[in-house]
């Protein structure tokens, strides 16, 4: 339809009610011959809409006034209220229906200069550093299938299941999941979630083998909600593969270091750029956590009824093709229900905290930032920045990397004005190697 305004919008009515508050509930009219005249320029336009679509559009076109008119700026956007009967919109009648936008929200902001900021602070010393090097050898050297009971560095591949130890709320159920038993003093990595209790599970076990244990969640980039869970986890061994550890001049070769000074060095700056990350993700849940206990952040109940609703069909779905019977199904959704509301609870007013503070510290992100976390990725994992680059948007994650990059520069405009604390990491969770998008 042509930008040239066809109707005069001040003739759209709009009724509001905002007993829901932040929800605005509206009932929109839209006069008889602002229809027509809508239905007549598209028409001259090659274009015949009627039906849902054309309701669609007017629908449209009544939210975009109500916006504009109410100065509402939602976060979460409009939804229309069902009616009891199918809408037939005849000839020379008004178009009305009711629906909802969330309002714009004033959020008083504490002095950020009175935050109490705790920053991990890691020194990298050859400990460190020789650990990271077995790591090493243990990933490029040699691997061969062993019905040996596990040690150190071997490897056992099987079925996982992963979820929320008070309401077996499941998180992953995956097979053909390979878990290193870890060198040194690290812990077990179970799908890049640091898993300590298991280490001593994996040791001395083999093939067919069930191992659980319960662990508390950490703080996970991409999975704030789920920080201080006690996740059940459940592991069993299909098979074992022992490796043979790549020597220090092997691993020279293979990064094409030239002597082991070299090697060192370089594992010295991943180890660097790698808990450069660690740390900004435990900064950002901190500062953002410490917030949203501080403020009131509202939402509409009907944004948390539509994502609980959303998770659990995921759910039920999934425990579908899993093979679990219908009347189990409906027993674990019910007794799931409450903590994955409280979850999807975190995740609205984690997204309304940093909607605001984007307003409020006008931050856009750039594409530069954008190609910096990248690169960061890329290092971390000895790959290409194309090959990320390629991963990232082959997986639909560009819109989830420009979020990282946002609440990024808010968090270091927060600690601009904060009182920083460092703090030794080992105090806060320092997890080692976690270099997913």
């Amino acid at each position: 339809m042509s930008s040239n305004p066809v109707i005069n919008p001040d003739e759209i009515g709009i009724e509001t009610n905002d007993s829901d508050w932040p929800d605005v509930r509206m009932e929109f009219t839209v006069p008889a011959h602002c229809v027509k005249l809508i239905v007549d320029r598209l028409e001259s336009e090659g274009q015949k809409i009627e039906g849902p679509k054309l309701y669609d559009l007017l629908a449209h076109i009544c939210f975009e006034e109500a916006v504009s008119r109410l100065d509402l700026e939602p976060i979460w956007g409009p939804s229309i209220i069902p009616m009891q009967k199918p809408m037939v919109l005849r000839e020379g009648e008004d178009f009305c229906f009711t629906g909802c936008l969330d309002a714009r929200l004033d959020i008083e902001w504490p002095d950020f200069g009175e935050l109490k900021i705790e920053r991990p602070i890691f020194e990298i010393d050859d400990a460190l550093i020789d650990a990271e090097l077995e790591e090493q050898g243990l990933d490029i050297g040699e691997s061969s299938p062993s019905n040996e009971r596990l040690v150190r560095g071997d490897e056992a591949t099987g079925s996982l299941w992963i979820g929320n130890a008070e309401s077996d709320e499941c998180f992953i159920n995956s097979t053909g999941v390979t878990i290193r038993v870890p060198a040194g003093n690290r812990p077990t990595l179970v799908e890049g979630i640091p898993v300590p209790e298991l280490t001593g599970k994996l040791l001395g076990a083999g093939p067919g083998d069930h191992l659980e244990v319960v662990t508390n969640a950490p703080t996970l980039e991409g999975m704030p909600e789920i920080a201080g869970t006690k996740l059940t986890c459940r592991f069993t061994i299909d098979s074992c593969r022992r490796i043979k550890p790549a020597t220090i001049d092997e691993i020279v070769s293979y990064y094409e270091c030239p002597n082991i000074q070299g090697l060192r060095l370089q594992v010295y700056h991943s180890l660097e750029l790698r808990f450069e990350r660690e740390q900004m993700i435990q900064l950002t849940e901190h500062v953002l956590g410490l917030l949203m206990d501080m403020l009131e952040l509202p939402y509409p109940e009907r944004v948390l009824l539509e994502e609980v609703m959303r998770q659990q069909r995921m759910q039920y779905e999934a425990m579908k093709d899993d093979g679990v019977v219908e009347e189990d199904i409906r027993s674990q959704l019910e007794s799931s229900e409450g903590a994955v509301r409280k979850r999807t609870e975190q995740k609205i007013r984690r997204k309304i905290l940093v909607s605001m503070l984007q307003k409020h510290f006008k931050v856009n992100v750039v594409e530069h930032q954008i190609n910096e976390y990248i690169q960061l990725l890329a290092s971390m994992r000895g790959e290409s920045p194309d090959l990320v680059r390629k991963e990232i948007v082959d997986g639909n994650l560009t819109e989830q990397v420009a979020l990282k990059c946002i609440e990024r520069e808010i968090v270091l405009r927060i600690l601009e004005a904060a009182q920083v604390i460092d703090t030794p990491a080992d105090t806060l969770g320092f997890h080692g190697k976690q270099a997913d998008a």
